[in-house]
């Protein structure tokens, strides 16, 4: 039965935890929330969305409450899952994903499609059923009803997936860019022609040799060019971006994008709001134990950035400071435009 006016989870469970947090240390109103979570007031609105949607969270005289606390305490105090659990699983369309995911294996898309039919919601898009699916699939992970990963999520965990990480094949492709869209777009032609190696790059652009290699390795990791009986040529994908219009290239690459790890890793955890480059990257690095440094969390934030922004997927509200490219649930910006679907 199609239950219409039930609402549907924003973002990952990491967000509710944080504004519980928050919450129970006292900051009651949207101005205390917002200064806890170095956030703007707008942003803590859509933040309180999804605990209030699992019955945790209240809101009387402009001031946030615990609705019940001693299942919250149990949570942080026991760190005891079973608080969320409970509620997430009474949400609408949760138990037909559990039903269906039974024994087997389901796609973020197929999870989202049936998020939007048991819930309000009007999309009919690939990309925001995706979306709604990413969001789902880590809640089902966190809460150990599944395995999520590889944009799938599983009733049992895969030999080769670890749970909450993608470990792609350990080849040149399951990389992620590491120079600038303009800069292989300038090499296309070159590799096109047919080179041997990175050094005949470094020559022709006056590269270092070690930037050469990264302009390559980006090349693989987004399936642009590929090592072919010692030489380095274009894939039927790269000759596609090569003669692509301007528009046509940015979708291009918006779709090879996904197919990067480290890429899918980030978008999952991203807010529906604005959020800090540096600051999500540093989460990546925690959530998936990566065991970066500081400074390797810091280079990798800056060559995705102005790819992140070349394609689309994210627009830069100012230095530092992305947004997705709209909102998944269609509602509107500051500005009062109607947004588009998010990352579509």
């Amino acid at each position: 039965m199609r239950k219409n006016g039930f609402p549907r989870l924003y973002q990952g469970p990491r967000s509710t935890i944080e504004v519980l947090r928050a919450v129970v240390k006292g900051n009651t109103t949207q101005e205390e929330l917002a200064d806890a979570m170095d956030v703007g007031e707008r942003t803590v609105h859509n933040r309180v969305h999804d605990p209030t949607a699992l019955g945790l969270l209240g809101r009387e005289n402009g001031e946030y409450t615990i609705r019940d606390q001693d299942d919250v305490m149990k949570f942080f105090q026991l760190e005891d899952r079973t608080v969320l659990k409970e509620r997430f699983v009474e949400l609408p369309a949760v138990s037909e994903i559990l039903d269906e995911l039974n024994g087997g294996q389901m796609s973020t898309e197929r999870i989202g499609r049936l998020i939007a039919f048991h819930t309000d919601s009007k999309a009919i898009d690939s990309g925001t059923f995706k979306t709604y699916g990413r969001v789902y699939a880590n809640w089902i992970d966190y809460l150990r009803l599944g395995f999520a990963g590889n944009e799938t999520l599983y009733s049992e965990k895969p030999p080769d997936t670890e749970r909450n990480q993608r470990r792609g094949p350990k080849d040149e492709s399951s990389g992620y860019p590491k120079v600038r869209p303009e800069l292989v777009f300038e090499a296309l032609p070159m590799i096109d022609a047919g080179i041997e190696s990175s050094t005949e790059l470094a020559e022709h652009f006056d590269f270092s040799d070690s930037y050469a290699s990264k302009l390559l390795s980006t090349c693989y990791s987004l399936g642009i060019a590929e090592k072919d009986a010692g030489d380095v040529v274009l894939t039927e994908f790269g000759e596609k971006v090569l003669r692509a219009s301007d528009e046509e290239r940015k979708q291009l690459i918006r779709d090879a994008l996904w197919n990067v790890n480290l890429v899918q890793e980030y978008c999952e955890l991203a807010p529906n709001e604005e959020f800090r480059n540096q600051e999500l990257m540093a989460e990546v690095n925690d959530e998936y134990d990566k065991g970066w440094s500081e400074s390797t969390v810091s280079t990798k934030a800056k060559r995705l950035y102005q790819w992140f922004i070349y394609s689309g997927l994210f627009v830069e509200v100012k230095k530092g400071i992305l947004i997705p490219h709209a909102s998944s649930d269609g509602s509107q910006n500051g500005d009062g435009q109607e947004s588009m679907n998010r990352y579509v």
